[in-house]
């Protein structure tokens, strides 16, 4: 049999990448598993259906807290379905087994409880039993796709990548092509299983898979279009609209929700709209325009070059590239600019110094850097890498937690942080972004330290996709208030679609952040 069914083929897809994984690496020769296998070679129709019933009937049973959310919701819809189609054959569902050898752990279900999770709905299934038959159909044409079927045989020599590759375009191909035979649920779940596929192969340093087009893959189904499916993995944004009376007591909340670990539910189809802002220093709830300063670092050269540590070409361009769009399009006064080019550690701290020095909670601070970084994974810190910075050492190393102290010590308004290098999760609050952006007043009025980063574990390279639309966000932008979070969603999308990185906004934890925001203030502002 060329393909069992929808469900048969994305168990190897979906379950490839947890193969390596001690818990369900166990499974792989049940004896009971084996079987179904051979009666489904054998020409047996319900043998497909029992075995993904089965499996994923172990997963739940044994492994269910090593899967992600959302490789749990959709697990849970397979097996409902398989369910359904093993009672439209007239046949039980199969003895779920209990194996000492597969405890692991998370807490064993018991086989009532999974059973509970499969309720009887074949009538249902039988007012629309041409659908299966459809979407078996539909999937056997999908797994015709030489994409598709190029990751297999690459997840089949081992590689690890290919299989979340091969999971992508196979959950994408169905969204596109075998969607009308699917409730709405399957297809959250499938969105979510695709956004973990994303975050998974970027992990890998993969590339994402482009979704074959093509006729041959058509099944009944009018095809979803790429906007269709980039729609269900951006970020989410959703708009709260208040009556007046609401607006006197609370302010209009825009949610803005950007996530490194990628969520299992898709973006909100519903939109609303909000009047505009006026573009005046009253929205801010000041009467006249902020200092604004910035420290802006760029480290193109090293004196101790290495072959881990390789001078670059962009970082010091970037950083007076950056200085400029700041003076020419923002309230940043060039004798407030200062752009440190190949700078030292001492050159850095003197800096800081300086700044905690000078500047009162009257003024803002942007710190930029770029150049190479260093992220020490087992303890959780990142470094900044100086031009003075060694491979042998790191006596001349910036670690994350001195850039924090010093944001915690510079008595700023707002203190915004802006990186191309890592930053340790210890420090930066939440690798996902869940921002409540509150009209700018409120924005403005609270105090507030946070960082946007490229999401770069190791050194960069020396074309940056971060700092490229960064600064083409910054250039395009009309708005005459532009907050730290707004100006992240507009970069986070093209990057995540252009780089093997996740970029990462968040408060730094300890720096004394208290919810507010950085506003960017254009210079036609009124």
């Amino acid at each position: 049999m060329k393909a069992f069914s929808v469900l048969f083929i994305l168990v190897a897809a979906q379950l490839s990448a947890m193969a390596q994984q001690e818990c369900t690496a166990k499974f792989e020769n049940d004896p009971a598993l084996k079987k179904l296998v051979a009666d489904a070679e054998a020409g047996n129709l319900a043998a497909p259906y029992k075995h993904t019933y089965l499996l994923y009937a172990l997963v739940i049973k044994y492994c269910d807290c090593v899967v992600t959310a959302g490789q749990y919701k959709a697990i849970v819809e397979d097996l409902k379905t398989a369910a359904n189609e093993i009672r439209r054959f007239n046949s039980a569902l199969p003895e779920i087994p209990t194996n000492a050898n597969y405890k692991s752990d998370c807490d064993q279900r018991s086989n009532a409880d999974i059973v509970a999770l499969t309720p009887n709905t074949s009538s249902s299934v039988t007012q629309t039993k041409t659908k299966p038959e459809k979407s078996r159909d539909c999937v056997d044409r999908i797994t015709s796709s030489d994409t598709y079927m190029r990751y297999v045989n690459e997840a089949g020599k081992g590689s690890a990548v290919a299989s979340s590759q091969a999971a992508y375009v196979l959950f994408g191909l169905s969204l596109r092509y075998c969607h009308c035979y699917d409730n709405p649920d399957v297809e959250a779940a499938f969105a979510g299983a695709m956004r973990e596929n994303i975050a998974d192969i970027k992990k890998l340093g993969g590339s994402i898979p482009e979704l074959p087009t093509g006729r041959e893959y058509e099944s009944g189904c009018a095809p979803k279009d790429n906007n269709y499916i980039a729609a269900l993995l951006k970020p989410q944004v959703k708009t709260v609209v208040k009556t007046p009376d609401q607006q006197k007591t609370t302010q209009p909340e825009v949610k803005t929700t950007t996530s490194r670990q990628i969520t299992s539910t898709p973006p909100s189809t519903t939109t609303t709209t909000t009047t505009a802002e006026p573009a005046s220093l009253s929205s801010l709830g000041i009467t006249k325009v902020p200092k604004y300063y910035a420290l802006v670092i760029g480290v193109s050269k090293y004196q101790y070059p290495s072959a881990g540590l390789a001078n670059l070409d962009m970082p010091v361009k970037d950083a007076e590239k950056f200085a400029d769009v700041l003076t020419r399009n923002y309230y940043f006064e060039k004798g407030n600019v200062t752009i440190l080019r190949n700078a030292t550690r001492e050159q850095i701290i003197n800096q800081l110094d300086y700044l905690a020095e000078t500047l009162t909670e009257k003024d803002n601070l942007l710190i930029f850097y770029a150049g190479h970084g260093y992220y020490d994974k087992p303890k959780d810190f990142g470094y900044w890498l100086p031009a003075d910075a060694k491979t042998s050492t790191r006596s001349a190393w910036i670690a994350n937690s001195t850039i924090r102290d010093y944001m915690s010590a510079i008595k700023t308004k707002h203190t915004l942080l802006i990186t191309d290098a890592c930053f340790g999760g210890s420090i930066l609050k939440s690798r996902s972004v869940e921002t409540t952006i509150q009209r700018f007043t409120e924005q403005y009025r609270e105090p507030s330290r946070k960082a946007m980063t490229s999401g770069n574990l190791t050194v960069v390279s020396d074309k940056s996709v971060f700092l490229q639309f960064l600064l083409k966000k910054l250039e395009d932008n009309t708005d005459v208030f532009l907050s730290a979070p707004q100006l992240f969603a507009r970069i986070y999308e093209p990057i995540m679609n252009n780089a093997p990185s996740t970029p990462v906004f968040g408060p730094i934890q300890g720096a004394g952040d208290g919810g507010g925001d950085f506003i960017f203030i254009r210079r036609d502002v009124k």
